[in-house]
């Protein structure tokens, strides 16, 4: 989800709109305000102003890359492309215009045609990594992980500093289970560029995956220097200060939720940990927010039942929790917390049952019956 852009860039917006009203003619002024509706988030409104200036009769490619770059950015490869077609013909001996046109036949779905572009552009420049790259991230989203990493290789080879392509090969070495690999591109990546915020992120969570929360901290609190906006790098730090420092975790995952309020993960940790840290009522609205997006969310069908035991309301654990065994009927820990509710209400019939469908379930489970959060 895109982040919403800070006060100062609006301010410089509203700085550069003024500008530009008075004086539209100049060139200076307008490449301003397209940079600034670029960097605020607005890249849509600055591929209008940039097309709406631009004659696509004159030749010229630099403004005509701009423009279908910039709808790309804003996620309308529809118009991209007709800015491309508008004078095409004239931009066929360019690598760069088929490589563009097959960055918008990947935003149409039409993935095999984008493949056979990017060969074109590749073809046209051996030299040049972007297409090679791009090659690769089309192999990915055809399933292709060995051919995929071998496109990112060829990338890397054209332009060494591409961090990138040792994310991405990162990414897939972590898939494979070669941690190893994987931790050696994420570094690579972070040390040619220190600011590849993609680089630090993955780094990181590697890290932690490993048990290594000192570093992956490091990694996540580079992230939010590079970009305080981050919502994965706040979440990402939540969960690690979960037991070391609660208060810290609830504030990242809060400042992760002002970012992305649609952050599902971020709200359901934010329950949790709630959950355990005895604030119930807070937990319940996190938990049902979650199920207002989800009902068949059976993490937060179960904390919310726990958070209603905790505050001594049976008929509502006994409701999350049937819902939940609709889900999960092997769920032994959800049949014991059913026991404890029955015996709440003073329903010892349904409370034995319960508990005798516990203890059979965890019988299987190796012997481990179910405890208590």
């Amino acid at each position: 989800m895109a982040v919403p852009p800070s006060e100062k860039d609006l301010k410089r917006l509203e700085d550069l709109k003024a500008r530009f009203r008075e004086d539209p003619e100049n060139p200076r002024t307008r490449d301003d305000l397209i940079e600034g509706y670029t960097a605020s988030g607005q890249a849509l409104t600055a591929a209008e102003l940039l097309r709406a200036e631009t004659d696509p009769s004159d030749g010229a490619w630099d403004p005509l890359r701009a423009c279908a770059a910039l709808f790309l950015q804003g996620g309308d490869a529809g118009r991209a492309a007709e800015a491309l077609n508008a004078s095409g013909s004239l931009h066929e001996d360019r690598w760069e215009f088929w490589h563009l046109r097959g960055r918008c036949l990947e935003g149409l779905g039409r993935i095999r045609e984008a493949m056979d572009e990017q060969r074109r552009a590749a073809r046209m420049a051996p030299e040049e990594a972007e297409p090679r790259f791009r090659m690769g991230l089309i192999s990915l989203e055809l399933g292709e992980e060995g051919v995929a990493l071998a496109h990112f290789q060829d990338a890397l080879e054209r332009d060494p500093g591409m961090g990138r392509a040792l994310v991405n090969m990162g990414l897939l070495y972590d898939r494979m289970g070669e941690s190893d690999r994987a931790l050696e591109m994420f570094r690579r990546a972070v040390e040619l560029e220190p600011d590849n915020l993609e680089g630090h992120l993955n780094l990181g969570v590697l890290y932690a995956e490993l048990g290594y929360a000192q570093d992956a901290a490091q990694e996540f609190l580079k992230a939010v220097d590079l970009d305080s906006r981050c919502a994965e790098a706040h979440f990402n730090l939540g969960l690690l200060r979960e037991e070391s420092d609660p208060e810290e975790a609830l504030q990242r995952l809060r400042k992760t939720l002002a970012l992305d309020a649609g952050h599902r993960e971020a709200r359901f940790q934010m329950g949790r940990l709630c959950y355990r840290r005895g604030l119930y009522p807070a937990a319940i609205k996190s938990l049902r927010a979650c199920l207002a997006a989800d009902d068949n969310d059976t993490g937060a069908l179960f904390h919310l039942a726990l958070s209603y035991n905790k505050l001594d309301r049976p008929d509502e654990t006994i409701r999350f929790l049937e819902e939940l065994l609709k889900l999960e009927p092997d769920n032994a820990q959800a049949h014991f917390y059913l026991g404890v509710a029955f015996d709440k209400k003073g329903d010892y019939g349904n409370a034995r049952r319960a508990y005798q469908k516990a203890d059979e379930l965890a019988r299987h489970d190796e012997g481990h019956a179910p405890g208590v959060e």
